[in-house]
């Protein structure tokens, strides 16, 4: 691991306090924002890895589309974009997206825990929860 990669660090507005998640196209943080007030909140900051930040156009313009999507949409069920840009890190350029942080468990963790206990989600729970995301989708 490089001192680029150590956490925490900091990245533009932002301190990346742990790496949350990790896909094609970049890495999602738990992060914490603070404005000139002094206020601070945790957030979720979504970046673009280097590699494509420079050389894939077709991967920077849909990272644009998606952010350019995000910050349009507003519901209940999904979590609200509040800033996305570029930020000069150690390791160059990188694209972002900063996002609201929603502390709870998430649907992969239920899932897993079922599994492990043999027992699956109570139809309820599992309709309601369908029922949220699918509301979500229709957003």
């Amino acid at each position: 691991m490089s001192d680029a990669d150590a956490l925490p660090r900091r990245f533009g507005d932002y301190l990346l306090l742990e790496r949350v998640g990790q896909g094609g196209m970049g890495e999602i943080f738990l992060a914490r924002a603070a404005s000139m007030a002094g206020f601070e909140r945790l957030c979720v900051v979504k970046t673009v890895r280097n590699d494509l930040d420079e050389g894939a156009d077709d991967a920077v313009a849909r990272f644009v589309d998606e952010a350019r999507t995000a910050v349009r949409l507003q519901h209940k069920n999904l979590c609200q974009v509040f800033d996305a840009g570029k930020v000069k890190s150690a390791d160059g350029q990188r694209l972002y997206l900063a996002m609201e942080h929603v502390h709870g468990r998430n649907l992969l963790e239920l899932q897993r825990r079922a599994v492990e206990s043999g027992t699956p989600l109570p139809e309820n729970i599992a309709l309601s929860l369908l029922g949220e995301l699918l509301e979500g989708l229709d957003a």
